[in-house]
């Protein structure tokens, strides 16, 4: 009795976890063998029914187990090429900064060099006149000190004048080979100033050379959800042809992105977990996870602490008159050409595409009612729906030539707009006080 019993039970336990683990066409099948199976087995039959089970349920659970390690993989591999891309898009800004600073040093000793120039051209004269004097020395020296007494006058008077123009024209003589030596040192130093230059544009070149197979690789990383965000790409583009209003738009995407993304449940979170005291020194450690699936500090934490998306100087501020009339609700950066263009922090993409007269737009759902807009760019790396992180590779400025402007030399120039509840606010308390160093 109990040897028959045994199976009976363990067939009954295995039974129900082998339905929830089998496919379809293998539950129809087992199902259909189950009912062809007699009512009463004999105690070897159901040991072998059993041991069929047994290993069908060993081998479900090993590709369980290869299956959950192939997507650990994965999710390892996505992690380490977000990374990589933060950090080659981060050695490229400090090498973008490092080109700027030279190519001001050089165009400073230029100007410098030009300044010297004009000033030595308009000395011509005078110099002219100081090697007349000096050759004439040179082929008519003063007679000698030591002569006969006859010649005492004639020595006299040749000390005077020797006296009284080595006093004259030493000081100027001096003063023309220090300008020709400061002059010399001055060429010597542009010169080596402009090496510099050059090694760090081929440097630059190189390291955006480097960053496009990364940024392929996670690309093909991406393409498991890629019809989501198609999906949500097409929502997008709908939404921006039917709509004029910046504030609108955001309004019309944040249910499309929530409901087919992680930021929806992102949301509840924030709004479950009420106020979370975070230690400063907690912070500043919260950035360095590069496989976070959600931003990793709530975005009214993060003051002081988000890296700016571009380098280079504002040529507009927070509130300043817009040249329209009205104040401007972000800031202008203007940047190198083709400088890279990173994401200020952690966040969803909602929008990546024209837009208006924004130009090519993106908007990155920061959590919590936060947005983020960037306008500006010429091409946008990311794809709507997607998650990216703080100093993650998003965007490429244009080129001079393609900035616009009213002027030749107008340079490509980044708009950056913070909103919070669709009202925008000042960015600089968020931004990041330390510099990048390397």
């Amino acid at each position: 009795m109990h040897e028959l019993r045994m199976p009976r039970i363990a067939f009954a336990v295995i039974a129900p976890l082998m339905a929830a683990a089998l496919s379809t066409g293998e539950l129809a099948a087992q199902t259909k063998a189950a009912a062809n199976t007699p009512s009463k087995l004999t105690p070897e039959e159901a040991a072998r029914l059993y041991e069929q089970h047994k290993n069908q349920l060993q081998q479900v659970e090993g590709e369980k187990e290869s299956l959950t390690k192939e997507l650990d993989a994965v999710a390892f591999e996505r992690a380490r090429l977000k990374s990589e891309l933060i950090h080659k898009a981060q050695r490229i800004r400090i090498t973008e900064r490092k080109v700027s600073a030279v190519e001001t040093e050089v165009f400073q000793l230029r100007a410098r060099e030009h300044e010297m120039r004009a000033e030595l051209a308009s000395r011509s004269a005078e110099m002219a006149q100081i090697l007349a004097v000096l050759q004439r020395f040179g082929r008519q020296p003063p007679p000698v000190m030591v002569t006969e007494r006859r010649d005492a006058l004639n020595m006299v008077r040749s000390g005077m004048l020797l006296a009284y123009s080595f006093e004259t024209v030493r000081p100027m003589a001096d003063k023309l080979a220090a300008d020709l030596t400061a002059m010399q040192t001055l060429s010597e130093e542009l010169d080596k100033r402009q090496q510099r230059q050059k090694t760090l544009l081929a440097e630059l070149a190189r390291r955006r050379l480097e960053i496009e197979p990364t940024m392929a690789s996670y690309r093909e990383q991406l393409k498991s959800g890629q019809a989501r965000l198609d999906v949500l790409a097409t929502a997008a583009t709908r939404h921006s042809q039917a709509i004029t209003s910046l504030g609108d738009l955001v309004a019309k995407l944040e249910r499309d992105v929530a409901q087919q993304t992680a930021l929806g449940a992102y949301e509840a979170e924030l709004k479950n977990g009420g106020a979370i005291e975070i230690k400063p020194e907690a912070k500043k450690l919260a950035f360095v996870q590069p496989a976070r699936l959600k931003p990793a500090l709530p975005f009214q934490e993060t003051k002081g602490l988000l890296p700016p998306p571009a380098n280079g100087p504002r040529v507009r501020t927070f509130g300043a008159s817009d040249g329209f009339g009205g104040s401007s609700k972000g800031v202008t950066i203007e940047t190198r050409d083709k400088s890279q263009i990173t994401a200020p922090c952690d966040g969803w993409v909602m929008y990546a595409d024209k837009f208006r007269n924004y130009g090519q737009l993106l908007i990155i759902n920061a959590g919590g009612g936060y947005h983020i807009v960037l306008a500006g760019m010429e091409q946008i790396q990311v794809s709507v729906g997607q998650f990216v992180l703080a100093g993650e590779p998003v965007a490429i400025m244009g080129s001079q030539k393609s900035a616009g402007g009213s002027g030749s030399n107008a340079k490509p120039s980044l708009y950056v707009e913070f909103r919070k509840d669709q009202r925008p606010i000042d960015p600089d308390p968020w931004w990041s006080s330390g510099v990048e160093k390397g």
